[in-house]
Order: structure tokens, then C-alpha cells, then sequence
């Protein structure tokens, strides 16, 4: 069976700052789908509050959503509207890393106590 792909609709994208969230309709193969981004969601792949440009911030965070929106789905499978938490992007970090995940990320260690600086001299 094949990977799951979530196709989003760019005209449905609306910021429903009522529920402090961005609502968007896309196909999972084929299949219609509601979906919503918590703000907080948002604000953890920018970096700032959506304060009036959340679909801005929709946009620009558009890969991390499709992702975590696939993520939320497996989550609930039985919701009209499949709402994206911040749990579904500790998921998809929890993910990236893997098993076979070594102490560093794009080159660089994940924190002080992973980097070996036997190497280097003092």
C-alpha cells in the first residue's frame, strides 16, 4: 500500500481567528478532508505569534502542515474536521529521528552533551 498524500486546496485556506485557527480543505488521495492549524501550531514553525497574518504564516509553513496534518489523520481517522495539534508535530520530530537517528541533525549536534570535542584542541 502506498504512502497517503494529502493535497491541499488553496482556496479554501481561511483564518478562523473565532477558534485561533487556520481552516483548510484538502484530498488524501482523492478522498475529501477538513482540516484546522492551531495558532500554537503555527507559532511553533515560525517562531512568532500569527497575530493577524496567520495565513501568512499558513503559507509559509505549508510542508510542516501537510506532514502533521497527515499525522493528525492517523490520530483521528472519524473527525469531519481534523484538527492539527502541536502533539502532531512532537510526532513528526519523535519520527525524523528515528532508531537509526545518530546524535547530530543537519550537521550539527542536538545539543552540547552530544558533541564529541575530543578532536578539537583546547
Amino acid at each position: 500500500m502506498g504512502e497517503n498524500r494529502l493535497t491541499i486546496d488553496p482556496t479554501s485556506v481561511f483564518d478562523n481567528s473565532d477558534e485561533r485557527q487556520v481552516e483548510f480543505s484538502g484530498a488524501i488521495d482523492g478522498e475529501p478532508q477538513r482540516f484546522a492549524v492551531r495558532y500554537s501550531v503555527l507559532e511553533a514553525l515560525t517562531g512568532t505569534p500569527p497575530n493577524g497574518q496567520a495565513v501568512d504564516a499558513f503559507t509559509v509553513s505549508q510542508h510542516a502542515v501537510t506532514r502533521a496534518a497527515l499525522s493528525a489523520l492517523v490520530r483521528d481517522t472519524t473527525g469531519d474536521l481534523v484538527v492539527i495539534s502541536e502533539n502532531d508535530l512532537e510526532q513528526l520530530a519523535a519520527s525524523d529521528e528515528g532508531p537509526h537517528a545518530g546524535p547530530q541533525r543537519d550537521g550539527f549536534p542536538k545539543n552540547a552533551a552530544d558533541a564529541d570535542l575530543s578532536a578539537h584542541p583546547s
